[in-house]
């Protein structure tokens, strides 16, 4: 896979690229101000020459090539620095940030599978429709990575009732849809969900999606299992279907290894489905 990393000039960033490339898992072209990158190289003694670089000490000049890249369709995936939010809306070519969908993968070692966390956008409000896009949306990539069914909870946060309305409502569009592999097996209040005690649960359950009130509450969610579990976390925003890795999101080195091994995984499975 071909990954373009705009502007990586974090320790555990480079570090994290290294071993990926030590693992054989794809090509990266790193752009940005060389004499940055090599000087982060050298201090976390990492073989700079492992990587394409290409030279642009201009942070403007640095934007308009990765958009040129990424219009020849030169790259798989994308991967942001630590840099401002208004260069990445610039490369990806969208002007509002509430636009932008998001895609968590996490890997909690007690529960031996993988479950996702999907947002359509990072609105406050988001109503039932745009809530059976973020299953849509998951979909996918569920199925690049071999998950054959999508068993899905819609968390609230309240018993509040017009959250369990909107879920029902939810519930009976994805049927509408008619698709097979998707079931809605409950909603839930966030706090139930997650603990051993009660009935239903993400202990005792097949759920492997969850579809959250809002982008703002599965950032809690998110933060609080890097800081309280020792869960493998993969944070993708998603912009126009295409992945986009976000260092400030995600900043462990170990969970940003993980997700430069799930997308690997799914650049193979769709090159997979392409030549059949």
């Amino acid at each position: 896979m071909r990954v373009m990393v705009m502007m990586p000039y974090q320790n555990n960033l480079l570090s994290a690229l290294a071993d990926a490339v030590s693992f054989g898992l794809g090509t990266f072209i790193l752009i940005g101000d060389k004499k940055k990158i090599i000087e982060t190289c050298f201090s976390e003694n990492i073989n700079y020459r492992k990587f394409t670089i290409h030279h642009f000490p201009l942070d403007a000049d640095a934007i308009e090539h990765a958009k040129m890249l990424i219009g020849e369709n030169q790259i798989d995936y994308l991967i942001f620095g630590d840099i401002p939010e208004i260069y990445q809306l610039n490369i990806l070519g969208i002007r509002d940030s509430l636009s932008l969908g998001s895609i968590d993968i996490i890997d909690l070692p007690q529960l031996r599978k993988f479950f996702l966390v999907s947002n359509i956008n990072r609105n406050f409000y988001v109503d039932f429709e745009e809530k059976k896009e973020a299953i849509m949306q998951a979909r996918p990539l569920m199925k690049g990575l071999d998950i054959k069914r999508i068993n899905v909870v819609l968390l609230t946060n309240t018993n509040n009732k017009n959250e369990v309305l909107e879920s029902n409502i939810v519930k009976m569009l994805v049927k509408e849809s008619k698709l097979n592999d998707i079931e809605i097996l409950g909603i839930q209040e966030l706090s139930s969900f997650l603990s051993s005690g009660s009935n239903f649960n993400i202990f005792n359950t097949d759920v492997n999606l969850l579809i959250m009130k809002n982008y703002e509450l599965s950032r809690v969610f998110i933060n609080t299992l890097i800081a309280f579990s020792k869960a493998r976390i993969a944070s993708f925003m998603v912009s126009k279907k295409r992945l986009v890795l976000d260092y400030s999101l995600v900043k462990n080195k170990e969970n940003l290894f993980f997700a430069l091994i799930i997308l690997e995984k799914l650049y193979l499975k769709k090159i997979k489905s392409y030549y059949g």
